[in-house]
């Protein structure tokens, strides 16, 4: 396949009048639609975003002859209902690193995209979606210029994957329905050498591994650290973490590495609630791993979900 062209548009950034000015200059054959988000998660508000896609996809086939591809983790969630709902001409459930070109590589050749890893698309009256999905441990992972720039001004931070994938199964959690349940440990030395690069070149001192659980294969993650601390580099980073295994010796290392604070999926503090959400951990492993992070000069945070399935008014107590 030849090389291709490539705009993007961020649609928190631009508005109607903008895309339809984008697509009138650059006259896309092909426009991928990442879907994030569902609704806006506010209990208060309970905005749904489905409408606004539908006019999204709507304004799209009216300015372009192209072929709509839909992808994104609120669409893996619900790839067959959203697909339906929004009409596009194919999906992409899951990972789209490969299933996106190979399916615009199977197009381009008159090929039968059908049998693709990951593909959602119609089959007469029938939605197939694909559930047999690319997983990747070797991924690029350099990031364009502008986009350090603009992300680093604006949010402080930039963010990266170390892993994907989540082998555990708390009742309200989509991490396995978007990345599997498999964990893949991606190129620890990809990801130094990016983190090198935003340290060095681009003056960047703060990332966030976006991992859903980063202390998932403990061999790995030392292995990565001694990369970090090997470099010389003083990059700082964050990360999710689960309650479960996480001892002072180990926290110290990830410290050295750069690790300047914890958000830990806690969920609550009673062992009859985390039952009921299905956590691999008690109560005791939270009050044990705070010790751990205060011995160990670290930094750190409990998320709560309080009326969850299972609560009473004396488990919040």
């Amino acid at each position: 396949m030849p090389e291709s062209e490539l705009r993007l548009f961020d649609v928190n950034k631009g508005n109607s009048s903008d895309l339809e000015a984008l697509i009138n200059k650059f006259q896309p054959q092909y426009t991928g639609i990442s879907f994030r988000n569902i609704d806006d998660a506010n209990s208060m508000n309970k905005e749904s975003f489905i409408e606004d896609y539908r006019n999204l996809v709507n304004q799209i086939r009216l300015l372009s002859d192209s072929i709509i591809i839909a992808g994104g983790a609120g669409f893996s969630l619900f790839a067959e209902v959203l697909y339906k709902e929004l009409q596009p001409d194919y999906g992409v459930y899951g990972e789209g690193e490969a299933s996106l070109v190979s399916l615009i590589k199977s197009l381009e050749t008159g090929g039968n995209p059908n049998t693709i890893p990951g593909l959602v698309f119609a089959d007469k009256e029938k939605v197939v979606v694909n559930r047999d999905r690319n997983q990747y441990s070797d991924l690029r992972l350099n990031f364009d210029d502008q986009l350090i720039d603009y992300y680093w001004d604006k949010s402080g931070m930039l963010n990266i994957q170390t892993k994907r994938g989540c082998p555990h199964s708390c009742i309200y959690c989509s991490y396995p329905v978007i990345e599997g349940t498999k964990v893949r440990n991606l190129n620890p030395d990809k990801i130094v050498q990016t983190l090198v690069h935003l340290y060095r070149d681009k003056k960047v001192n703060y990332v966030f591994f976006t991992d859903s659980v980063f202390n998932l294969g403990k061999s790995y993650n030392r292995e990565l650290a001694e990369k970090i601390i090997e470099t010389g580099i003083h990059m700082k980073w964050g990360a999710y973490f689960s309650p479960k295994d996480l001892d002072v010796e180990t926290l110290s290392l990830f410290k050295k590495a750069g690790l300047k604070h914890i958000e830990f999926g806690t969920e609550s503090m009673s062992n009859a609630v985390l039952k009921s959400y299905n956590k691999h951990f008690t109560v005791k492993d939270v009050l044990d791993v705070s010790e751990n992070c205060n011995v160990a000069g670290v930094y750190f945070a409990h998320f709560l979900i309080l009326g969850g399935y299972g609560e009473t008014n004396e488990t919040v107590q």
